[in-house]
């Protein structure tokens, strides 16, 4: 019942001098009433490592006691009570003769990189908050490995049990597929109450003990193999957490709990009240509705697309936790037909080949699902048959996945760079032509000011550069325009800023790092407010209070979020806080915070982020490794989820920025001790170096690049105007497998073709023929040729040829890479 029994040979019982149980009598006394007692002292060795003792009372039988009085460290097993009155056996630690409730015997566990207790590496480790908002954090403990609280070994065993099923069906080593350490935080309040939430937050999973809704979440295996899955979500395909990608991002966590608590198609049917959800279950694949008849009963959703709520991103982040009523309906048809064996393979290699991006919406799913099934079992196959009647039968039917954003045209005018003095005794302000042909001319003084460089957003301008801001040397928020310079907050309390692009709003940080982004509104002051920042979960209305402050701030071009970087810190149970900069999103009018990049290893930093120019989809960072010493210049394409690698910085922050068309980036680095500023050219993706960057100006620092113009068009319009050239655009994705989408812009209706060929110039096949209308237009081509074969890895041509009525022709010609 408590440990292995093994049979002793002879050389075993000679070193142990150990031929059998011994029992002799003693006079114990109980130490909680000092009664003396007549009580059986029982020894045993049931195995060659362990020792245990027994003390029984020898008037009744009854065990008074009973420990193993082998003395080692490290990893052992415990028999213990769950929430469900099941007895689990649960892998513990030993140390020091305290057992932990830290699963040591994975194969991720590395001793080596380990400072225990406080520091695991590639353990399961189930933590308690004490019944706190995460503001304090505790070894669970034991003293005689007994472990009497039914919600920590309910936590610990299920936490395990998901983890085993990860790596035995799918190969995957935990949630980042790297053996990193899982915590699971028990006894979680919200508001100093009893919590209905169980979350994941990109760092933890945490468990509330129930309130008005729910028993205790960790008393469901299914809860816990939800929550674990949004971590394996956010290291594969990271699908944002709004909208129709994060009612995804809920599916996902709902078909792989269902999957480990195979016995229905329910989801928290163990810890749900029934005075909450009469149905019994938070969820039902099977039966979205989950007995209800309209939205308002508890737990229903929709099944089917005609059903789909359209909801604000207030409500619920746009529905992540209703809509996916519809994809959830999916894989149970999918099931159903094919089985769940299946089932689970066809949906962890859409997450594992990452067929879906972070702005995935159901018809990627549609897309994605019908390739991984073909992956696995072929096409034609009944279960790309299934796969494709599943998606039909809920509505979801369309064949063109989502097109990424396009760019905007960027802003006609002028350029300049606005830099701050980088010389040891001034930080004035200058503006200077980003292609210096006369030092005289081309870099000008515009303010004597002394700029305060202890931030990465000091200055800021306007989309159109009639507007520049900046915080000066004591704190005062300043503008510079057309009727001069002059201090325009009440208070030198600040210490970043980002002007939106049309003017109408200031964000800006205190140096108080008061946890506060404030936002100004420019035309109407009542509209102005004070965000306090938080980081993000998986429950609905549940946040961490894990951000202290934030730094570099960054608008998009609609003048509706925010990109901004954050310190961050977490409390540990008996260690040192772990601390660390990231990048998110903030959704100004509703508050809402929306993570970008998944959990970092430690000792990785994101920070001074600055989005493209041309396209929101893309933005540029400072990644800095303490482990290393060492800062890089990397972007990302958030529509792929992409990273590059643009250039190392060597040991200094870069606060990289785009130019006016993103075709180039500016940065700073140290050079001989002093502040100096490089540029790099891009390829046309905006997230790799097209070369090595170049010296730009020496004694400059905290650069910003603008243009004194206007856009063709302003934002809202741009997307329904005619293109103003023949455009072919680079594919996309490019490699691809086993499809790619290609785009092109016509500015007047004219006869088109659009044809693959191979390097040698021979045609494979044709894509697009006969007159098209002006404006955008797109095809896919997947992978084969006119007669529907296959085609082999390589690299190929797409070529369009537009002749005009006029007989005017033009080509264009762009290379592809097909990755098999």
């Amino acid at each position: 019942k408590h440990t292995a029994i093994q049979e002793l040979g002879d050389w075993a019982k000679m070193i142990l001098d150990y031929e059998g149980p011994t029992v002799k009598k003693y006079i114990w006394v109980d130490s909680e009433t000092q009664k003396p007692l007549l009580i059986w002292h029982v020894v045993i060795r049931p195995n060659f490592r362990d020792l245990w003792y027994y003390f029984i009372d020898a008037a009744s039988g009854d065990i008074l006691e009973k420990y193993n009085a082998t003395n080692f460290d490290g990893p052992t097993t415990a028999t213990a009570v769950d929430l469900n009155g099941v007895t689990q056996t649960i892998n513990v630690y030993e140390l020091g003769g305290t057992f932990y409730m830290m699963d040591a015997s994975r194969d991720i566990f590395k001793p080596s990189e380990s400072n225990l207790p406080d520091d695991p590496k590639g353990a399961l480790w189930t933590v308690d908050a004490e019944n706190t908002n995460l503001e304090q954090l505790d070894h669970v403990t034991s003293s005689d490995n007994t472990w009497n609280d039914p919600i920590s070994v309910s936590a610990h065993s299920n936490v395990g049990e998901v983890f085993q099923y990860y790596e035995a069906t799918h190969g995957r080593k935990g949630i980042d597929d790297k053996g990193s350490t899982i915590i699971s935080i028990i006894h979680v309040t919200k508001d100093n109450q009893p919590s209905d939430h169980a979350s994941w937050n990109g760092k933890f999973i945490s468990f509330g003990d129930g309130n008005t809704a729910f028993k205790p979440l960790a008393g469901a295996l299914d809860v816990a193999a939800h929550e674990m899955t949004h971590g394996v979500i956010q290291h594969t395909v990271n699908l944002e957490y709004k909208f129709q990608s994060g009612a995804l991002n809920e599916s996902f966590a709902d078909v792989f709990g269902v999957m480990l608590d195979r016995d229905d198609w329910k989801v928290g049917e163990d810890v749900v009240l029934l005075s909450a959800f009469p149905s019994g279950a938070l969820r039902d694949m099977e039966d979205p509705h989950n007995g209800g008849s309209s939205r308002n009963d508890p737990g229903w959703q929709p099944a089917h697309m005609n059903e789909f709520l359209e909801l604000d991103i207030s409500q619920d982040n746009g529905g992540v936790h209703v809509n996916s009523g519809i994809p959830n309906r999916v894989c149970f048809l999918i099931a159903a037909a094919i089985g769940r064996e299946k089932t689970e393979q066809i949906y962890y290699r859409v997450l594992d080949a990452r067929y879906l991006n972070r702005q995935s919406q159901f018809i990627d799913l549609r897309l994605g699902a019908i390739q991984a099934a073909t992956d696995l079992f072929g096409d034609p196959s009944t279960e790309v048959d299934a796969v494709k009647t599943a998606f039909d039968a809920v509505g979801i039917t369309d064949d063109t996945g989502t097109p990424p954003p396009a760019d905007l045209p960027p802003v006609q005018g002028e350029e300049f760079i606005a830099v701050v003095n980088g010389a040891q005794n001034d930080t004035s302000l200058f503006l200077i032509k980003p292609v210096i042909q006369n030092s005289e001319t081309d870099i000008v003084q515009v303010s004597t000011t002394q700029v305060f460089t202890q931030t990465g957003n000091p200055i800021s301008v306007s989309d159109d550069g009639s507007i520049i801001m900046f915080i000066d040397s004591q704190n005062f928020i300043r503008i510079l325009d057309e009727s001069g310079e002059r201090v325009i907050s009440a208070e030198g309390v600040w210490s970043s800023i980002a002007l939106s692009p049309d003017a109408t709003k200031l964000a800006a940080t205190s140096v108080f790092r008061d946890t506060t982004i404030y936002v100004f509104d420019l035309v109407d002051p009542n509209a102005s407010k004070e965000v306090r920042l938080y980081t993000p979960t998986t429950a609905e209305g549940v946040q961490a209070n894990n951000t202290l402050f934030a730094d570099a701030l960054d608008w998009d071009l609609s003048g509706k979020f925010l990109l901004y970087d954050a310190f961050n810190r977490i409390p540990q149970s008996g260690g040192e806080a772990i601390e660390y900069w990231d990048v998110n999103v903030l959704d100004v009018e509703n508050e809402i915070i929306i993570p970008i990049f998944p959990p970092l290893p430690e000792g990785i930093n994101i920070a001074n982020p600055s989005f493209a120019q041309t396209n929101d989809a893309f933005f540029v960072f400072d990644l800095f490794d303490e482990n290393q010493g060492v800062n890089e210049i990397w972007a990302i394409d958030l529509f792929t989820g992409e990273l590059g690698l643009i250039e190392n910085n060597g040991a200094f922050l870069g606060y990289p920025r785009y130019s006016t068309d993103d075709s180039r980036l500016v940065f700073e680095r140290i050079e001989s001790g002093v502040p100096s500023l490089r540029q790099i050219p891009l390829v046309p993706n905006k997230i790799q170096a097209a070369g090595s960057s170049e010296p730009f100006v020496t004694e400059g620092q905290r650069p910003t690049w603008f243009a004194v113009g206007q856009r063709l068009t302003n934002v809202e319009d741009y997307l329904e105007t005619l293109p103003m050239a023949f455009i072919l655009h680079q594919n996309y994705p490019n490699p691809f497998n086993p499809e790619t989408l290609i785009r092109y812009e016509l500015p007047v209706d004219v006869s088109v073709s659009l044809a693959v060929y191979d390097i040698l110039g021979k045609r494979v096949t044709t894509l697009e023929t006969g007159l098209k209308n002006a404006g955008q237009h797109q095809v896919l081509w997947d992978g084969r040729d006119e007669k529907e074969r296959p085609v082999a890895s390589g690299i190929y041509l797409f070529r369009l040829e537009a002749k005009s009525s006029q007989g005017q022709v033009t080509h264009l010609t762009k290379k592809m890479t097909l990755l098999r």
